[in-house]
């Protein structure tokens, strides 16, 4: 299947829950049975929090067509996945120290035409054509 891929990058550090708290959404734990229905409507609202999201504007984004990708891996795993070799080459020599990988997928954006754009964490690299397997 083919579609399209928006790349960023970053440097979160040697842990993966700082780059996953900052990507990916984070839900606080739900109240139990014996809050009242505004406590509950409270909770509602401010869950999930989620820092790319707010970064960019919240634009309306599904979080399972997100990726962070972390380790030695993950160069290979976009050359994999974009159909131009020389842009995911060009990713990886440049980008070398970045340590995190995010792929926005076309589908997170529910079909809005929503503009990417760099972040305080992230830099964005683009859009490329790419193939899911």
């Amino acid at each position: 299947m083919r579609t399209r891929v928006h790349v960023l990058v970053g440097r979160f550090g040697p842990e993966d829950a700082e780059a996953l708290a900052y990507t990916q959404e984070v839900w606080a734990p739900e109240p139990g049975d014996d809050v009242s229905d505004d406590a509950y409507a409270a909770w509602e609202d401010e869950n999930p929090k989620w820092q790319l999201r707010d970064d960019l504007g919240k634009i309306d984004l599904d979080a399972d067509f997100i990726e962070t990708i972390r380790g030695e891996t993950r160069w290979a795993y976009l050359a994999a996945l974009l159909e131009d070799s020389d842009a995911a080459a060009w990713i990886a020599r440049e980008h070398a120290d970045a340590d995190t990988l995010v792929l926005v997928f076309e589908a997170a954006l529910g079909g809005s035409e929503a503009t990417l754009s760099s972040t305080p964490r992230l830099r964005y690299l683009g859009a490329f054509a790419a193939r899911l397997e």
